[in-house]
C-alpha cells in the first residue's frame, strides 16, 4: 500500500503540456474550458487540481459541491464570484475558498478568467475532511515520530489525574 506521501508524488508525475494543449470543454457550461493537473485517483481521493478557462463573459451558472471543500485562485483576467448570493469580485491573484455544499457561480469579465479550482476530497463522498485530516496525522506521525515530553507532569496535574480515574 502507498503512503500518503508516495501518493502525492505519483500525482505530480503527470507528463508536462504547453499551455494550449490539454484542454477540454466542460460538460455543462458552455465557452468554459477545464484542464486537468491532478487527478484524484493519483491522490487517493484527497484532492485534485485543475485549470478552467473561462471565455469572456462567459460563465459556470450556480453550482454546489456537496462532498468538497473548493479552493479558486485566479490566474489571469477578472469577473465575479457569486457565493450564496453574496458578490465576490474576482482578479488577477485573487484566492477564494468555498465551503463544502455553499451554491456558488462565476462570471468572466470582458477579457475571459483563468483560475486553477482545488477540490478535497476529489470526488464527492470518496474521503471527507476527517479522513483527510487523519491520513496526514499518520503520515507526519510516521516520518516524525513524536519525542517524549521533556518534563513530566507537574505533581498537583498527575494527583488530579489518578484521582479521576
Amino acid at each position: 500500500m502507498q503512503s500518503f506521501i508516495e501518493r502525492m508524488a505519483e500525482g505530480n508525475r503527470a507528463a508536462p503540456t504547453t499551455a494550449a494543449e490539454g484542454w477540454t470543454a466542460h460538460p455543462s457550461f458552455p465557452g468554459v474550458e477545464l484542464k486537468s493537473l491532478v487527478r484524484g485517483a493519483a491522490t487517493g481521493g484527497a484532492f485534485s487540481t485543475l485549470m478552467v478557462r473561462i471565455a469572456p463573459g462567459g460563465a459556470m451558472l450556480p453550482h454546489r459541491h456537496d462532498g468538497q471543500v473548493e479552493q479558486h485562485f485566479v490566474v489571469s483576467g477578472q469577473g465575479v464570484v457569486d457565493l450564496a448570493g453574496r458578490a465576490v469580485d474576482y482578479a488577477e491573484g485573487a484566492l477564494l475558498i468555498i465551503p463544502r455544499a455553499t451554491e456558488h457561480s462565476i462570471r468572466a469579465g470582458e477579457t475571459g478568467m483563468t483560475l486553477m479550482a482545488l477540490h478535497a476530497a476529489a470526488e464527492a463522498g470518496r474521503q471527507d475532511t476527517a479522513d483527510l485530516r487523519r491520513a496526514l496525522l499518520r503520515e507526519t506521525n510516521r516520518l516524525a515520530p513524536r519525542a517524549a515530553p521533556a518534563h513530566p507532569a507537574p505533581r498537583p496535574l498527575r494527583a488530579a489525574r489518578r484521582a479521576a480515574r
